[in-house]
């Protein structure tokens, strides 16, 4: 008795919809948002409200600071949105896909020793050919 996976199946149609949900919640601030204080804002809002208040050389100096600062917030905040977005494929990269490569590799080799070996049944037990003839 063979148990068959589907979650790959599965697995790929509810990672089409994370990214379709993801993709629309986060796709109106992903050009220029960015988090301050815990609030979504633009990146002009950000050198605004850091140097609205300034006056002459001063201003000049806080609007370059504010945009390299605002500009590294924006990259790190698009960072974290497609890691957040690509979540579900990197967990299948790392978890899913390496165990069922070495299942293969298990199956393999103990098809070639002449012994089955029944990775993904109830009963841990390991036959022999000899049992099933």
């Amino acid at each position: 008795m063979r148990l068959t996976f589907r979650v790959p199946r599965y697995f790929l149609v509810l990672t089409l919809v994370w990214i379709a949900a993801i993709s629309w919640k986060i796709y109106p601030h992903f050009r220029d948002g960015m988090r301050s204080e815990g609030h979504v804002i633009s990146f002009a809002d950000y050198v605004e409200d850091s140097c609205g208040q300034r006056v002459g050389a001063s201003a000049e100096i806080c609007y370059i600071k504010a945009v390299a600062t605002g500009r590294k917030l924006v990259a790190k905040e698009q960072a974290k949105a497609i890691l957040l977005i690509l979540a579900p494929l990197i967990i299948y990269g790392v978890f899913y896909l390496p165990l069922s490569l070495l299942a293969g590799w298990v199956r393999r080799i103990s098809h070639n020793l002449g012994r089955r070996v029944p990775l993904f049944s109830r009963s841990p037990v390991i036959t022999s050919a000899a049992d099933h003839a």
